[in-house]
This record gives C-alpha cells, sequence and structure tokens, in this order.
C-alpha cells in the first residue's frame, strides 16, 4: 500500500512512500518506520526482515500468533525515498564520501532557497531536549520547517 508521496516542488522524482499491512487487527496499530533520514541504509533492510520475521515465523512462534491475530503492524521501510535516492546518488558520483557528506534531509526545496527538512524535526513533541521549532537554518542538516 502507498502511505504518501512526494509532493511537487521538491529535487525529487515523487518517489511513493510504501508500506506493508500484517496483522488482523487495526485498531491495535504498531508502527515501524525502517529509514526516515535518507543516509539510514540499515534500518531499511532491518525493516524488510522484521517483514519476513513476522510473516514467515507466524506459524511456528505462538507469541508471534498472537501478536499478529490481535494488533496489525504496519512497516514503512522508507520514509524518505527521494532524500535517499539521492543519498545512494551521491555515492555513484563521488565514490566513497566523507562521513559528514552524508544526505540526511529530503529533498523540498525552501523558501529561502535551501534544500531539504529533517522530517523528525516536525513532530508535535520536542525530541532528544530539542525545542521542535529551534532551527530555522535551511542549510543545518537539523533544519526544521515543513517535511512535504
Amino acid at each position: 500500500m502507498t502511505v504518501g508521496k512526494r509532493l511537487k516542488g521538491g529535487l525529487g522524482s515523487n518517489r511513493d512512500i510504501l508500506a506493508l499491512k500484517i496483522g488482523k487487527k487495526p485498531e491495535n496499530g504498531i508502527l515501524i518506520i525502517g529509514g526516515q533520514h535518507a543516509n539510514e541504509w540499515l534500518g531499511i533492510e532491518s525493516s524488510r526482515l522484521a517483514a519476513k520475521w513476522l510473516t514467515t515465523l507466524y506459524t511456528t512462534d505462538d507469541h508471534l500468533k498472537y501478536l499478529m491475530d490481535n494488533s496489525q503492524v504496519s512497516i514503512v521501510p522508507m520514509a524518505n525515498p527521494d532524500g535517499n535516492e539521492w543519498d545512494h546518488r551521491q555515492r555513484e558520483d563521488l565514490g566513497e564520501p566523507l562521513a559528514d557528506d552524508l544526505w540526511r534531509k529530503n529533498r523540498r526545496i525552501n523558501s529561502d532557497g535551501t534544500i531539504g527538512v529533517d522530517l523528525n524535526r516536525n513532530y508535535a513533541h520536542s525530541m532528544w531536549g530539542q525545542d521542535v521549532d529551534g532551527i530555522a537554518d535551511g542549510d543545518d542538516d537539523n533544519q526544521d520547517g515543513e517535511a512535504i
């Protein structure tokens, strides 16, 4: 299933945000986001392994069967597909860049002309002891603002 699509006006190619739903009771939902930042490659693979585990062990693991019979797990392997694709392309074009060359944000064009927003700075609550509305500099990797 598709849970969202990148809005026009960015530098991505409007890739769909995909999700896999597993389980029987959506009213007891569990959400797994494998990767939110463009450079979180391992999280994508971890979410795929979680999907494999939830589907293949259902018939042999009583605890897992109970969980799946009484909930619904939604797995979003990558919540930032345009940024993730950009991060991959940088690797192809530049070879092995330094760690600070990793792309983290989405590919939104901001009103100040900078590119990208750090998606998790847009939650309705403070995270990691930081003020959610505190970073307005579009060049900052942790810049908040509209994620879409």
